[in-house]
């Protein structure tokens, strides 16, 4: 379908973020500290940073309706215009807004009513309403949604949803907060491709934060990493990858796979030479590979396999429909062993949340059984008959948090159990530090950004230690950093007998520290597979590093497992330019 729709993105805008200082009632330093940014007319900045390094709260600035509350100084200007001077119409109508959290943004009612409603607020004629509704919904596959309920809709479907509400309004600017978090691999190349099509041909400046880096860095004009409020590093990408590396500055791995896998290949190289994309990183393997001669390579799978044979959560001929509608599931079948980490994933919408919630007994399966091998009786029994061998991690938050802090969280799920104050509180340290959420022990849980937030609420699940764990979405809002500190916990578990199962679209998490992979697709799970033999032989449920390494090494589908090989093939490249051998 050709791009028609955005026509005023060719009135291009400019941004000028002056000296921005903002800090949050009660807080005891600022959240953003002096942070200035430039950003040219029709360009796209993507936004990195830690989880609470600031991000979240400099682009909270740009929403008309809910601009973050504190005290401001310095001024985001469009074209010279404040922001502040700007009446609600043209605010809405030059800039679009889209948080990481759809809920916060989406109302009750029909899909259609949530399309409509910003277009009624521009005062949006009729005729050209509905021809905006029907482009920007043929665009995203949502034109069979508009009759349905917005509750009905799962997380991600919301957040293509708050997409595409954004889209209609036809805006000179874009504003995204992790927007892909939710989205699956499908629809979120789709919408990251008609986001690089209105920034290239239409020139409609966008700037997005994103968690990952891999899919847009090499279009990005600008990129900058945030850091404890401030500006670290700002410029172009070939920059930015170039200062993070030469500074030693651990932010260099959140950068793509094309350039870690260079860089660990050659660390002595000229940081200028980076390949930046997938089929740049393709074309200097080959020729690596070719003017060495090297051989298509096999990895062998080394990945901890879980004790196959203990079973523990078991789903058998399972059917379910929300309200007698649609079947979600039919006859799935499927066996949770002790000792791994089950990920489930498929496209937004195909049922993974709804799993993990049988699994917990919240829901009732229509037919069939989801069943629990409960410790203390011995035997097999119903999900929801043996609670305490289950702890959910849920996607939405809202009441999950019951104290002041989030160690009034954590030391209520160990105070019955007859250990002392100090043993309490030397425990829950030691776990906050291993998570890496020590330095926000005593701040109230609600009042976390929302990566800090996640992490707290992980760390509470994690506390029930029980014998199933189940986790919707578990990297959603938070850093490289942070996951990788997550996924060696998970793996502590498991090497203990407990039994993970997360529902996850972060593709790369699930290759690094999944043990075994199932696919959900038209209401069954359509396979199962450890995670080298699933993400090796697909095409877009798959990494980064397997594209890059397809056809030369087999069985790669880390960044880690590539560089590996091309280790021991001796890639390595001397400080006098020479490849070793």
């Amino acid at each position: 379908m050709a791009l028609t729709l955005y026509v005023a993105g060719v009135d291009m805008a400019h941004i000028e973020i002056e000296h921005l200082t903002f800090t949050y009632p009660h807080a005891s330093k600022p959240a953003l500290e002096d942070v200035s940014l430039d950003i040219a007319p029709g360009s796209l900045l993507l936004l990195g940073g830690k989880s609470g390094s600031g991000k979240s709260t400099l682009l909270g600035h740009f929403a008309c309706c809910e601009p973050p509350e504190g005290e401001r100084s310095g001024s985001i200007l469009i074209d010279g215009v404040p922001l502040e001077d700007m009446s609600p119409f043209s605010w809405m109508s030059k800039i679009a807004f889209v948080t990481q959290k759809p809920d916060a943004q989406i109302g009750s009612g029909k899909v259609i009513d949530e399309l409509s409603r910003g277009l009624v607020s521009i005062n949006c004629e009729q005729s050209t309403m509905r021809s905006r509704i029907a482009e920007a919904t043929a665009y995203f596959g949502i034109s069979n949604w508009l009759d349905r309920d917005v509750d009905e809709l799962s997380n991600g479907q919301k957040q293509l949803l708050k997409i595409a509400s954004a889209m209609v309004l036809n805006p000179r600017v874009l504003v995204f907060d992790d927007p892909i978090s939710q989205l699956d691999p499908v629809t979120a190349s789709t919408f990251l491709s008609i986001v690089h099509d209105l920034n290239a041909e239409l020139k409609v400046t966008v700037i997005m934060s994103l968690r990952t880096f891999d899919e847009v860095y090499p279009t990005a004009d600008m990129v900058a990493i945030m850091d404890a409020g401030t500006i670290r590093h700002v410029g172009t990408p070939r920059e930015v990858a170039c200062s993070l590396y030469l500074g030693n500055d651990q932010f260099a791995y959140a950068l793509p796979s094309s350039v870690r896998i260079y860089h660990g290949v050659h660390p002595q190289s000229d940081s200028c030479e980076f390949p930046l994309s997938v089929g740049e990183a393709r074309d200097w393997m080959k020729a690596e590979c070719e003017a060495r001669g090297a051989a298509l390579r096999h990895l062998p799978d080394k990945r901890m396999r879980g004790l196959l044979e203990q079973s523990v959560l078991k789903f058998d001929d399972l059917c379910f429909s929300y309200d007698g509608a649609h079947e979600l599931f039919r006859n799935v079948s499927l066996s949770i062993a002790k000792g791994g980490v089950h990920a489930i994933v498929g496209a937004n919408g195909s049922g993974k949340s709804t799993m993990l919630k049988l699994a917990a007994g919240v829901l009732p399966p229509a037919r069939g059984r989801v069943s629990i091998h409960d410790s203390r009786r011995g035997r097999w029994v119903d999900a929801g008959q043996c609670a305490y061998e289950v702890a959910l991690l849920p996607q939405d938050l809202d009441g999950f948090f019951t104290m002041g802090t989030v160690r009034g969280e954590l030391e209520e799920l160990v105070a019955g159990r007859h250990f002392s104050q100090e043993d309490i509180d030397r425990y829950v340290d030691d776990f906050a530090k291993t998570l890496g959420i020590f330095a926000y022990l005593d701040a109230d849980p609600r009042v976390l950004s929302y990566g800090e937030r996640q992490l707290a609420a992980i760390a509470k699940t994690m506390m029930c230690e029980t014998a199933v764990l189940l986790l919707d979405e578990p990297t959603k809002g938070i850093d490289l950093f942070a996951q990788r500190k997550l996924g060696k916990v998970l793996h502590e578990l498991a090497k203990r007998g407990v039994a993970i199962v997360i529902a996850s679209q972060d593709l790369k998490f699930c290759a690094e520290y999944a043990t075994c992979v199932s696919l959900l697709f038209d209401g069954k799970v359509a396979t199962t597979e450890t995670p080298q033999a699933f993400f090796s032989s697909n095409i877009l449920y798959t990494t980064q590093a397997s594209r890059i390494s397809r056809g030369l090494y087999s069985n790669t589908v880390t960044d880690d497992e590539v560089i590996v090989l091309c280790l021991e093939n001796g890639w390595q490249k001397h400080p006098n330019g020479d490849i070793g051998g």
